[in-house]
């Protein structure tokens, strides 16, 4: 499993007994989220390559009483919607998740427009925002849960070449009030 079939089937299951979850994929993680297309094809969303619509779409739904998920490629959520986030969602202080992948790391190949170093730095401005770099599938799945259950306003930041592999031995850190990582423990636990 990796950290972002962690983040699909976390967020079905939880779509399972939550009829206000909605998806907003901005045409990355399709496939992963198949199964929920076929079974809630109105709460489960391609919305395409139009962040910034997007975003002010996923407000409206929250304003509404639901609980938006969005997710794409971080520079484009963090350098493309960042105003719609900071104002749809900080300053009116409402719940949903926003779900980056790739990083900086993931998508190097494809050229700087495709990476965002400054994804997490950004995210954690906004008022109210919680920001998680999860390094382990069990960590992604917790606070991904626990983010929706709860009704957080919530970055997630994806970055499969950041990942470690499932360890009993990988505990939470909690960096600050609004920052989440995990790291391996110590000899003394």
């Amino acid at each position: 499993m990796t950290l972002r079939s962690a983040f699909a089937k976390t967020v079905i299951g939880l779509m399972e007994r939550d009829d206000r979850i909605v998806v907003m994929l901005g045409d990355i993680g399709v496939h992963a989220f198949r199964e929920a297309f076929a079974r809630w094809p109105k709460r489960c969303i391609n919305v395409g390559i139009c962040e910034q619509a997007s975003v002010d779409m996923a407000a409206g739904l929250a304003m509404s009483g639901y609980y938006p998920i969005f997710s794409t490629i971080d520079s484009f959520l963090v350098r493309r919607a960042y105003e719609s986030v900071y104002i749809g969602f900080g300053l009116q202080r409402l719940p949903g998740m926003f779900v980056g992948l790739g990083g900086t790391g993931d998508y190097r190949r494809l050229g700087p427009t495709h990476q965002c170093a400054e994804n997490r730095t950004l995210m954690d401005s906004i008022p109210g925002m919680k920001v998680f770099t999860p390094s382990s599938e069990r960590y992604a799945r917790t606070l991904i849960s626990n983010a929706i259950t709860t009704r957080q306003l919530a970055y997630v930041s994806l970055e499969e070449s950041l990942a470690m592999a499932d360890d009993d031995n990988v505990v939470p850190l909690n960096l600050g009030a609004t920052n989440g990582h995990a790291i391996p423990a110590g000899a003394d636990g």
